[in-house]
């Protein structure tokens, strides 16, 4: 997981106000061995973006938000996308 810090990309959590404990996660699909590939060659399938909000004394418990995209780009849109 690659945490995200002060990124302008995304915006701040419509709960908590803030990216903190944000982590952004591809996630690989190994290509079986075929002619003129190495056998380590890879490819992202998807993309999470996985925060939780900092806990609240007197609540029940820590509230966590995922988005999951077929990439970076398609992830940070889900994130940003707000209901008005």
């Amino acid at each position: 997981m690659i945490k995200i810090e002060n990124n302008d990309q995304l915006k701040n959590c419509p709960f908590c106000g803030t990216l903190h404990e944000t982590y952004m996660e591809p996630t690989y699909l190994s290509r079986s061995p075929r002619m003129g590939r190495s056998n380590d060659e890879t490819n992202v399938i998807s993309v999470e973006i996985r925060h939780w909000c900092p806990n609240i004394p007197g609540q029940p418990s820590q509230r966590v938000i995922v988005k999951v995209g077929r990439d970076v780009e398609s992830v940070i849109k889900l994130w940003n996308m707000r209901y008005e």
